[in-house]
């Protein structure tokens, strides 16, 4: 079932619901509040292990001193109706692991992602789900994992990221996210600049942290009596600074790759 983070109207008083005159007003009332925002909105929000095996042209897969896996990137995400929604990079996590520099120019030995791990920010322990399908979206930056129908969710947006949403900033002590590390998420309401039609939008009040990972912006809108928010982007940083890059409408299956040390046995 899709959890649909939404708060009924209802709860208003007569009183108070006579004085909101238009959609805007009750947007107004309802999420001014910082705390309001983050309690709506922060088990969507999740950090991903993406774990990966060396293979051979056998099948035979292989992990790394006893471990199920040879190495693994950790990274943020977003639970949405589309899949769990992360930075690209999270796909190919051998790329900037040191392990794997030795293989690197071997054809024998060839890196394939295995078991991925997801933790909401507001739960203690991992789930996991094997080898989920990957959808890559149009704008290359962003990956979907296809996820099951009974994991809750929040619904995602296509619209420009602008001042109207909310920005999930996500903090981190730790120099490297890892499983023990403690996520804390601050509520903004932003002040964005538009790069024209590229959906990147450059963000002016995010706060300097030290130990920033990035987030996501939320959409909201009023919708059969009750507020939705939608997660519409990812939050990013280039030479120019934090940007909110809008989730493009289209997702295209990723080709399953063909890439053809303690054994992990055959794969099926």
């Amino acid at each position: 079932m899709k959890l649909f983070i939404s708060l009924l109207l209802l709860v208003c008083c007569k009183s108070v619901a006579a004085q909101l005159r238009t959609d805007r007003d009750i947007l107004s009332l309802f999420t001014s509040d910082q705390k309001f925002v983050k309690m709506a909105l922060d088990s969507s929000i999740c950090i991903l292990c993406q774990n990966y095996v060396l293979a051979d042209s056998a099948e035979n897969e292989y992990g790394r001193n006893k471990d199920p896996y040879f190495g693994r990137k950790y990274s943020i995400g977003v639970i949405t109706d589309k899949g769990i929604l992360a930075p690209a990079e999270i796909i190919t996590p051998w790329e900037s692991d040191k392990n794997y520099d030795k293989y690197r120019k071997t054809d024998t030995l060839k890196p394939r992602l295995s078991t991925l791990l997801y933790k909401r920010v507001n739960e203690q322990h991992f789930s996991s789900i094997q080898r989920p399908a990957i959808k890559k979206l149009e704008d290359s930056s962003t990956i979907a994992y296809e996820i099951p129908d009974s994991i809750q969710t929040v619904p995602s947006s296509f619209v420009q990221a602008d001042s109207s949403g909310w920005l999930i900033v996500l903090n981190c002590p730790d120099t490297i996210l890892g499983d023990s590390s403690q996520i804390t998420l601050t509520a903004i309401k932003p002040k964005m600049v538009a790069e024209g039609s590229t959906g990147k939008s450059y963000i002016k009040n995010i706060p300097q942290k030290t130990g920033t990972l990035g987030g996501f912006y939320f959409s909201c809108r009023i919708a059969l009596g009750r507020i939705e928010f939608g997660a519409t982007g990812i939050i990013k940083k280039d030479e120019r600074g934090w940007f909110a890059q809008t989730f493009q409408r289209n997702a295209v299956k990723k080709p399953e790759t063909k890439d053809v040390l303690n054994s992990l046995g055959q794969h099926d």
